[in-house]
């Protein structure tokens, strides 16, 4: 079985408001990452948009 690892820069102000509640985190990542191409939702794509920095 083959691993994938995505890696994103989080907005100072999401991380401290998401800290500790890393669970509500991976689950808006995994739900994305991890469903088809046509199931894919665009509400999703711009919340992880808005709370991600571009890596450098």
């Amino acid at each position: 079985m083959e691993r994938h690892y995505y890696t994103y820069l989080i907005e100072e102000e999401f991380a401290g408001h998401y800290f500790g509640r890393e669970s509500v985190m991976f689950k808006l990542f995994y739900d994305y990452h991890w469903t088809g191409p046509d199931q894919k939702s665009q509400l999703a794509a711009k919340q992880i948009e808005f709370i991600t920095k571009p890596i450098p």
